[in-house]
């Protein structure tokens, strides 16, 4: 199965709140039509399809792993967890290190990895044609559910190109899968990227 997705910027100033940025990811059918979508502020995220809200709840603390609780707000009850590892570069033989993904989705009984895999275009310092091509791989650690997703963001030759997270994009998803909360559960683990990316580039 084929689908799209994209990724918009949408500022927002709210009566008697602060301004907030809104990183809003949506994914399309094959009919153009929006099956879900992920809303992503600095201080809340959560997904929305159909009449179902989930929220990523996160919990620091000190001396301890980050937890990030999937939530469904209608229920009250947690349907999944994420454990983000970091980031890790390019992978580029994902198929036969399949203990080292970037982090894990659990949604129930089922079990995903995430990583970076390499782009169909490969990357040159010299050659702007190739910057901006990004792939990612979610995919179950038990039988053969996959979903890819590979997009092409536009970086100004003049501009910081490793403020990733700031940039809009369509890209496509490839899958053998409807599964949508998976589908939309991949979407928060690429931004999470681009966040990693942008530090490291900073650094």
């Amino acid at each position: 199965m084929n689908y799209k997705f994209s990724k918009e910027l949408i500022d927002e100033y709210p009566d008697d709140k602060p301004y907030r940025q809104l990183r809003l990811y949506k994914i399309y059918d094959n009919k153009e039509q929006i099956l879900g979508q992920l809303f992503y502020y600095r201080d809340e995220q959560y997904f929305v399809f159909g009449d179902t809200k989930i929220s990523i709840e996160i919990v620091s603390k000190l001396f301890k792993n980050t937890k990030y609780y999937l939530v469904d707000d209608n229920k009250k009850i947690q349907i999944g967890e994420y454990d983000i590892f970091g980031g890790c570069g390019i992978n580029r033989f994902w198929q036969d290190v399949p203990s080292t993904p970037t982090a894990t989705i659990n949604l129930g009984d089922k079990k995903f990895y995430f990583r970076r895999i390499p782009a169909e275009v490969e990357y040159s310092f010299f050659k702007q044609e190739t910057w901006g091509y990004y792939k990612f791989r979610l995919y179950a650690t038990k039988g053969n559910e996959f979903f890819e997703y590979s997009l092409k963001m536009d970086i100004p030759i003049l501009s910081k190109a490793n403020y990733t997270k700031y940039r809009a994009f369509v890209g496509q998803l490839e899958s053998n899968s409807d599964n949508l909360l998976a589908i939309l559960a991949g979407p928060y683990l690429m931004d999470i990227e681009f966040e990693f990316e942008d530090t490291k580039n900073d650094g």
